[in-house]
């Protein structure tokens, strides 16, 4: 999406210092350098709040992960966070600006404002089939194929994300 838009992406999560850029390479390996840098604090809330107030947020796509679950966290921080997303899908939907936020979890949890407005898509598990095709397009150059247990194989790899099967096989 991003080579259609010619604009970079970033992705950020609680771990993480400054949003980083995203780069995909012809083989599909991510990698992520350190790119905007934005002032963290210690409130919950504050890559939210910078891409809200900032009058210098660049175009671009901006994956923010793990802001979705609430489960933890005290009821004010909870309806800041509600509303700061609320109102950056409005600044951002009417705003010619190209800017693009997608909110990365496992489990997405809105109040029923929030949900009614904000797109989710859900991304379903690769079936055995997928997997094994994964697997076969990987090892269909290399000469330990005749000695792999297929079965034992797919199945381990069963239940993961597709991005994390071919980041096992290759690291394996």
């Amino acid at each position: 999406f991003s080579t259609i838009l010619k604009i970079p992406v970033y992705y950020w999560n609680s771990g993480y210092e400054s949003l980083q850029t995203m780069e995909i390479d012809r083989q599909e390996n991510i990698k992520l350098t350190s790119g905007l840098e934005v002032n963290k604090t210690t409130e919950t809330n504050y890559i939210l709040k910078y891409l809200l107030q900032s009058d210098s947020v660049p175009k671009g796509i901006y994956l923010l992960d793990d802001l979705c679950n609430f489960e933890e966290l005290k009821p004010e921080i909870i309806r800041e966070r509600e509303v700061l997303i609320a109102n950056l899908n409005r600044q951002y939907a009417i705003a010619d600006s190209s800017v693009y936020i997608v909110l990365l979890g496992e489990y997405l949890q809105f109040g029923s404002r929030l949900a009614a407005c904000i797109p989710t898509f859900k991304i379903p598990l690769p079936d055995r089939a997928e997997v094994e095709t994964l697997a076969r397009a990987y090892f269909s150059q290399k000469e330990i194929t005749k000695q792999l247990d297929w079965n034992k194989l797919v199945m381990a790899l069963q239940g993961l994300p597709s991005g994390e099967i071919k980041l096992l096989l290759q690291k394996h």
